[in-house]
């Protein structure tokens, strides 16, 4: 509860700070990302190589699509051998799990694949689903069938089983109408209802859907937990990963060919080169003259700076001018991390020097004490502990008198 004259205090100093300028804070935030070489797979036609018609002399890769998967324990490659398109799968030190070749067997090169939470491999190919586990095998009973539909689509769910969107047609006169719906797969083999969420006949429903988050919800692009979004391009200067928050604000633009050692891939439609995780991780697996490496890279969402100014601004009054401070609104969007709060009093953006940045109070919600006149500039600095910055500022007009 505020009291009276508390809070005409607090009404006088938002009126101060709006006509003096001092609430209005800039903020700035540099996104990090921290880079782990998960393993290299070298070229060769031994069992656990990469074959050697996966690239050309150039180094290029032309996959086909999607060409890998990773749950951070297993990878698995569609790989264009010389006998024929295979699928491998290999363990995070680059021993080999398991091999398939499409040729001769009965699962197809697949459409769509994703791993279930337990580890299990599902792919799909027009009508059929088949469930493999870790070592390429096909489980028994795990064919099936939806008659007169397409995969399109498979996502891991968060119960232990797979997301499938499917398309077919209806036929009615002259006419043929796109239906697009949704179902789960169990790790058992069984599906469960499927249900309609695009009807092209009447319009409704989501047409462009293309991922299903683990808790069932469509999207049109790639979603983390979070809720960040991902949306891969091809412009220039080269193939692109960036990420986006739920405003649709761009929050983060990765450069793959920035990366050391990039040897440059042929463009793909699909761009499945970048492999993004649920979690917000996403990995690359390109081309260099010792093989593929698969990266990991961790995007770390940098903190968001909030700072206001508690004290009335402009100050006139004796010496010391106590001037209190306001960044408790601040906060990292990854709930483990610390931050580090570092302040500038002065202006000369040299942060926490002994006398000119010393204050009183805890980091987030300090006093300092002005001795002199002062009109300028504030500033915070906000670190991570994976070292993300972020900046804001405020204005204070001291007037010693």
């Amino acid at each position: 509860m505020v009291s009276g004259s508390k809070s005409h205090l607090l009404i006088y100093a938002i009126l101060c700070c709006l006509i003096f300028g001092s609430l209005f804070w800039d903020t700035f935030a540099q996104a990090e990302y921290e880079t782990q070489q998960i393993l290299i797979i070298p070229w060769g036609e031994q069992s656990g190589c990469l074959s050697t018609a996966f690239n050309t002399s150039d180094y290029y890769v032309f996959p086909p699509s999607p060409w890998a998967i990773y749950n951070d324990s297993v990878i698995v490659i569609a790989d264009r051998a010389n006998d024929g398109s295979r699928l491998i799968s290999l363990a995070s030190d680059g021993s080999q799990l398991g091999q398939l070749q499409f040729y001769g067997s009965s699962v197809p090169f697949p459409r769509d694949m994703a791993f279930s939470t337990s580890g299990l491999l599902a792919l799909g190919y027009e009508e059929e689903l088949f469930i493999l586990n870790s070592e390429l095998t096909l489980l028994e009973s795990s064919i099936i069938s939806i008659p007169d539909a397409y995969v399109d689509h498979i996502c891991r769910s968060d119960h232990g089983t797979w997301w499938v969107i499917f398309h077919t047609y209806r036929y009615s006169e002259d006419e043929i109408f796109l239906l697009k719906y949704l179902v789960e797969l169990n790790e058992d083999g069984s599906l469960d209802e499927p249900l309609l969420i695009y009807d092209g006949e009447t319009g409704q429903g989501t047409s462009g859907a293309v991922f299903v988050t683990p808790d069932g919800e469509l999207k049109n692009r790639i979603t983390d937990k979070y809720g960040y979004s991902y949306h891969i391009t091809n412009d220039d200067p080269g193939e692109n990963l960036n990420k986006y928050d739920t405003q649709e604000i761009e929050v983060f633009e990765h450069h793959l060919q920035s990366d050391p050692g990039w040897t440059e891939f042929d463009y793909t439609v699909t761009g499945s080169h970048f492999l993004v995780s649920w979690l917000g991780n996403f990995y690359t697996l390109r081309g260099t003259d010792a093989g593929a490496v698969l990266m990991k890279y961790d995007l770390n969402d940098p903190p968001v700076c909030s700072l206001f100014i508690v004290t009335p601004m402009p100050y006139r009054g004796p010496s010391p001018a106590e001037i209190e401070f306001d960044a408790t609104g601040s906060y990292d969007p990854d709930p483990c991390d610390e931050l580090t709060f570092e302040w500038d009093f002065d202006g000369d953006h040299i942060y926490g020097e002994p006398v000119d940045d010393a204050y009183t109070g805890p980091p987030d919600n300090p006093t300092h004490s002005y001795t002199e006149d002062y009109t300028g500039i504030v500033n915070l600095k906000l670190t991570d502990n994976h070292g993300a910055e972020s900046y804001c500022s405020v204005t204070v007009e001291v007037d010693i008198i």
